[in-house]
């Protein structure tokens, strides 16, 4: 049999093509697939203990707290109602006092710190105030408009260490928190050029429509902002996915994820209102216990990883079978997510170890207060998944 040289080079050049095309095609199937993830123990990514040291007259009361930088935690000090820096060794630095009183008055109930001219606060009647290090008040405004509601009770801006405010552009952005029933809006844009407030499109999923899921661990929402791709990721905490609202045109999309291995479907705290009406409220309490959550969401940007507290019930039978004082407390896993958000690691976290609420990110990782601390300091341990 005879072949041309022309032809010759031609199928050498085909089948080498098809090799490669199909190292390619075997390569991407074999890392397109999710990665295997098996419970571990926080303890495996343990990076030390950060302690803040508290003076005489700032309290562990405030569950508000901010890494600014490397080397500065904020701390809302509930006692006086100001903002206490720590410098990278826990020791208090720098105080930040706002009058108490009169038109200027600032009661601050939460925070967030922007830049120096511009820290976000809110306060018990439902202002969102503009201020500076410097003590300035250099805006106030109410952060509701009654005439978009028709609601059960009035609308409350919260900022928390899982959901706090962000600012874009000349617009404040902050977490509608309402412990109601009634569909509306959990997100709200606050102009501080004129005042005036808009709501974002963002509601609860449809399965908040089926049954009773009014409770501390279900209604409240924590979000984190993305500023380079100016997008919203938020966390309902009765669903596995994740939702994703996009700024540019104002759509919610849903990011699909898988349950935490410890949990399985999540249902609501009673079939209907009428249901947990009837309920006491030792009833009430022990169905919330009994109830898996997904707690809050936190973006380490530092490490480029999602980290997700999850909320783990036991049977009501446990409390059932105890008196208040020896019902045992909640345990909690924690949910790794790379920046695609897929799952890198799910670890267990003991009951009684640490304050869920005092939790707050810093270069370093996910710092998470223990139960423990001593009345003169806040312990936290610090955990980061490298």
């Amino acid at each position: 049999m005879i072949f041309s040289q022309k032809g010759l080079k031609c199928s050498i050049n085909w089948s080498y093509r098809g090799f490669l095309l199909f190292s390619l095609v075997i390569f991407i199937s074999c890392n397109s697939e999710p990665k295997v993830v098996t419970l571990a123990p926080i303890n495996e990514i343990y990076q030390g203990t950060f302690d803040l040291h508290l003076d005489e007259r700032t309290s562990q009361e405030s569950f508000f707290l901010q890494a600014v930088g490397e080397d500065t935690v904020i701390l809302l000090n509930r006692a006086e109602g100001n903002l206490v820096l720590f410098d990278a060794q826990g020791q208090v630095i720098s105080k930040y006092y706002y009058a108490s009183d009169g038109p200027n008055r600032v009661n601050v109930n939460g925070f967030q710190y922007c830049h120096p001219d511009t820290i976000v606060t809110t306060d018990f009647y439902q202002n969102i105030s503009l201020v500076d290090t410097a003590g300035k008040l250099k805006g106030k405004w109410k952060s509701f408009d009654l005439d978009k509601f028709e609601l059960e009770v009035d609308p409350s801006p919260t900022s928390t260490n899982s959901s706090p405010f962000f600012k874009r552009g000349d617009k404040v952005y902050f977490n509608n928190a309402i412990f109601s029933d009634k569909i509306y809006s959990l997100f709200a844009e606050l102009d501080l050029r004129d005042g005036t407030i808009n709501y974002l499109d963002i509601k609860f999923p449809e399965i908040y429509q089926s049954g009773f899921w009014v409770s501390n661990s279900f209604q409240f929402v924590s979000s984190t902002y993305l500023p380079k791709e100016d997008e919203l990721i938020v966390n309902f905490p009765n669903l596995s996915s994740l939702y994703r609202y996009r700024f540019a045109d104002g759509s919610l999309t849903e990011i699909p994820l898988a349950h935490s291995q410890l949990i399985n479907e999540i249902t609501a705290l009673f079939p209907d209102k009428e249901s947990a009406r009837n309920a006491s409220p030792e009833a009430l309490a022990k169905r919330e216990l009994s109830k898996d959550f997904y707690h809050s969401l936190y973006l380490d940007r530092e490490n480029e990883v999602y980290y997700r507290l999850v909320g783990i019930g036991k049977p009501e039978s446990v409390y059932d079978a105890q008196s208040p004082e020896e019902q045992p407390l909640r345990e909690y896993a924690l949910m790794v997510y790379d920046q695609e958000f897929q799952l890198q690691g799910e670890y267990t976290i003991d009951a009684g170890v640490y304050n869920m609420l005092k939790v707050f990110i810093s270069p370093k990782g996910l710092h998470l207060m223990r139960l423990d601390s001593e009345e003169d300091k806040m312990s936290f341990d610090v955990f980061s998944f490298k």
